[in-house]
């Protein structure tokens, strides 16, 4: 594997090791619910809650579906709604195995990433 810059994919490591290491320090749960909904697209509800229990404020959600083999059927999904409520997403994709990629952020900076694998019916 080449890279333009170790020095430049040093520092996005080092990054990203600081962000886990933030992020593990909010002690948020957060989980997700995946099925369809009535029109046969995937629907994800996203619940986020901080170690007090509460929903944390100013959060801006991004989720997609990322296809564990193919990058060319990631399906980035529609997100409504907020923390408070919960977050819904929705978006085209088949049945079978995906790693959903939920991201969130507040004020433009990341503050939670995570990737799990799921099952779409």
């Amino acid at each position: 594997l080449e890279t333009a810059s170790a020095y430049r994919a040093g520092l996005a490591f080092n990054n990203e090791i600081a962000a886990a290491r933030a992020q593990d320090r909010l002690h948020w749960n957060v989980e997700a619910r995946v099925g369809r909904d009535r029109a046969g697209f995937a629907a994800i509800a996203i619940a986020v809650r901080d170690e007090s229990g509460r929903a944390p404020a100013g959060l801006v959600l991004d989720a997609r579906l990322a296809h564990p083999s193919d990058a060319r059927l990631d399906q980035v999904l529609e997100v409504s709604g907020k923390a408070s409520t919960g977050f819904s997403a929705v978006g085209p994709a088949t049945g079978g195995q995906w790693v959903l990629v939920i991201e969130m952020s507040r004020e433009g900076e990341r503050v939670f990433r995570s990737r799990n694998r799921v099952m779409l019916p």
